[in-house]
């Protein structure tokens, strides 16, 4: 159960990057304009969007000696690392549209490479438990890591980033953060080695059939709902508190 919910730092550290420091980092490091940082977050997320199902259909239908979800779970946490490398490593480009290709094109890979790692691993506890008191015992751990690794990266990050400063410290950012990423991924793909597979079922049910079962679904329904606007406020809020402390605040320190 541990060691399943260890790769949970990696996808939380990922998710809290993305809506905390993403868009800082592009307008006051980069020099993007900031609806052409909108832009690009807005966009790749729609693209995740469909990529998201892409790779859930794959890694329900994956047949390897691993397992179904394992060889997800390494793939992923490699193509996280290397996502971090990418973002946060920019090369001198000539002007701004080449520096938004290159942003939505490492954007892209670190995306992908969430989902890759996340989908996969949260379809594991339905497989390693029929036991729905072990599923809730895992993703309280689960939410143990997703806390620690919001606070780990907040604080860690703005030390790191205060303590080098500008694209330096974005630079060493990427480098620690990423490494956390990939060692503790690594921990859940490793750690997962022995765990029991339930029985699988064959049944293929069609995507029309899928949504008309949500939607006779209401519980399921309010559930989303709820879940859409918390993320909404979330994102809305987290998102813009780089930008409060710099410019209502005037602090540029750890005060955030």
């Amino acid at each position: 159960m541990l060691l399943w919910a260890a790769g949970t730092h990696g996808t939380s550290a990922m998710i809290g990057i993305l809506v905390v420091f993403f868009l800082f980092y592009c307008t006051n490091v980069l020099g993007l304009s900031a609806f052409v940082a909108g832009q690009i977050l807005f966009w790749v997320r729609a693209y995740d969007l469909a990529a998201d199902l892409v790779i859930g259909h794959a890694s329900d239908r994956t047949r390897s000696a691993m397992g179904r979800r394992r060889p997800w779970l390494l793939a992923g946490a490699l193509g996280s690392f290397a996502g971090f490398i990418l973002l946060f490593n920019v090369p001198p480009l000539g002007g701004t549209w080449q520096l938004a290709a290159y942003v939505t094109a490492a954007m892209v890979v670190y995306t992908t490479a969430y989902s890759t790692f996340n989908i996969p691993h949260l379809a594991m506890p339905a497989e390693m438990t029929d036991d729905r008191h072990a599923r809730t015992v895992m993703m309280a751990w689960r939410m143990i890591f997703f806390t620690t690794a919001n606070l780990l990266t907040l604080v860690g990050g703005n030390v790191l980033i205060n303590r080098y400063g500008g694209a330096e410290g974005y630079r060493m950012h990427g480098w620690v953060v990423g490494g956390s990423v990939l060692v503790t991924m690594l921990v859940t793909f490793f750690g997962t080695r022995r765990a029991i597979a339930l029985p699988r079922t064959e049944a293929v049910v069609p995507l029309r059939e899928q949504a008309r079962l949500i939607a006779a679904n209401r519980p399921f329904r309010l559930y989303v709902i709820a879940k859409t606007c918390m993320l909404a406020a979330q994102a809305s809020a987290t998102t813009s508190i780089l930008y409060f402390g710099e410019y209502v605040l005037k602090r540029t320190d750890l005060l955030t």
